[in-house]
């Protein structure tokens, strides 16, 4: 059969603290464990599963028969009875009695996973229980993409690189605006907007799990910029003397400016017995006591930096009624009630 290589590590320290015969006793139990594959004898294996951090036990089942034995984590010696052979303070004997040996790792890593072996003596044959260490490590997001701004019609991807044992899913949800709270797309570190629109502005959110601890998350804003559209215009129809409002919505980001003109004449506020007021998304003009001059054509101008819209509303008065006399002689008179109508353009 081919030969194997076995390097056995004993620290400088533990020999000096050793007992020759002893030593010989431990190096002749090890390489049989270590042999025991070779010999063809019987051995199982377990899986052991922690979380990165925690503390694994390593135990191993023996009886009074039992005259040496060992934990090896590959071909280093942890504990020969109840030696310390590990340098590792991690590393620790919990039980050794004539049923069990125990020994704890404690706050274990990813570099801790791996194969160890319980290797005993016991009537001059040797023999190895094996435990496979499993360290799972909880999801982590490690990069993403930052807050985006982009233009109504260009493409932009978000990114969210995640690890973790086992390897982390990856999800993206949106939170708010259109569809809030709504997985996006399929399932993946990557979410691609080939022609963004206005209605895929809002707040994305990286969810990131492999089962292992609470689910990681990170938020990414996405803003798509636009121009303005004015909405909902109405012509305004009001007698003299009461009082006028003329409202213009628009839509848009970022929000627009708002300008009003009157025959191309720009309107300030407070001249005319004018004011203009901005709300939000609105602007306001209002007139305080209409007069005769106010009624006419109005236009409303939103606009950004990506453009600018414009609407035409109308105040006008309403049929307007006043009394005129005509005089028909001495002592008599007739009423005549006359309607005025006024229409603009």
């Amino acid at each position: 059969p081919p030969k194997k290589k076995i390097l056995l590590y004993i620290s400088s320290s533990a020999m000096r603290n050793m007992h020759p015969l002893r030593c010989a006793m431990l190096v002749h139990l090890v390489v049989q464990g270590l042999m025991a594959d070779h010999f063809d004898l019987f051995q199982t294996t377990d899986n052991i599963t922690v979380c990165e951090g925690e503390t694994a036990r390593l135990s191993c089942n023996i009886n009074s028969n039992v005259t040496h034995v060992a934990w090896l984590n590959r071909s280093i010696i942890l504990f020969a009875g109840r030696d310390k052979w590990a340098s590792d303070p991690r590393v620790r004997l919990t039980t050794y009695n004539a049923t069990e040996f125990t020994i704890e790792i404690r706050n274990v890593s990813l570099s801790d996973e791996g194969i160890y072996t319980c290797s005993y003596q016991t009537m001059d044959l040797p023999h190895t229980l094996q435990k496979y260490l499993v360290v799972q490590v909880p999801a982590t997001i490690v990069n993403v993409s930052g807050d985006v701004t982009v233009t109504e019609g260009e493409s932009v991807t978000l990114m969210c690189l995640a690890i973790g044992k086992p390897d982390p899913i990856v999800t993206w949800k949106k939170v708010t605006g259109d569809h809030g709270g709504s997985v996006v797309g399929e399932e993946g570190e990557y979410i691609d907007f080939s022609r963004t629109d206005r209605r895929d502005s809002g707040v994305y959110q990286c969810v990131t799990s492999n089962g292992v601890s609470v689910p990681h998350t990170h938020s990414v804003s996405v803003t798509v910029n636009y121009p303005p559209t004015i909405k909902d215009v109405r012509n305004v129809s009001v007698s003299q003397g009461e009082h006028a409002v003329l409202r213009c919505d628009a839509v848009s980001v970022p929000p627009a400016e708002f300008q009003w003109f009157k025959e191309k004449r720009r309107l300030v506020s407070g001249s005319q017995g004018m004011l203009i007021q901005r709300e939000r998304t609105r602007s306001i003009l209002m007139f305080v006591n209409v007069s005769q001059e106010n009624y006419g054509n109005y236009t409303c101008v939103a606009s950004n930096k990506l453009g600018n819209a414009h609407a035409n509303i109308i105040l006008h008065g309403d049929a307007d009624t006043f009394h005129s006399f005509l005089c028909l002689g001495p002592g008599r008179s007739l009423s005549l009630l006359v309607l005025s109508i006024l229409l603009y353009d």
